[in-house]
């Protein structure tokens, strides 16, 4: 959803050439770094790093993000949003939506962020 609307936008922005570079990274299963789709900027039209976050429900009022996600917010910093969707279920309802966007969610989050569940690896 989230990589079909970046595409539209792109080219209702008269920068077709830009929409078909757009990637969908979660199908390239070889490489993990860190966000779902390569998009442009609307603005400047620099790349921008996409992660999505999706809901089957109408409201999301949190996400995990993961270690590698984390490490490439603070790479790309204001280039790489998170992008929250709702209504992801079911398929072909066409009830989903963008319901928040967040840039460079390490600056705003890095003093907010603290652990809510541990893992045990071994």
């Amino acid at each position: 959803y989230v990589y079909d609307c970046e595409i539209a936008a792109l080219k209702g922005l008269g920068k077709s050439d830009l929409a078909d570079r757009v990637v969908k990274q979660y199908e390239i299963e070889t490489d993990f770094p860190g966000y779902d789709i390569k998009s442009f900027d609307k603005t400047d039209f620099e790349e921008i790093y996409i992660e999505v976050k999706s809901s089957a429900g109408n409201s999301k009022e949190s996400f995990e993000i993961t270690r590698n996600e984390w490490k490439a917010a603070e790479k790309y910093k204001e280039r790489y949003w998170i992008y929250t969707v709702l209504g992801c279920d079911p398929p072909g309802k066409n009830t989903r939506k963008v319901q928040k966007r967040f840039k460079d969610p390490a600056k705003i989050l890095s003093s907010l962020k603290e652990p809510t569940k541990y893992e045990v690896k071994y």
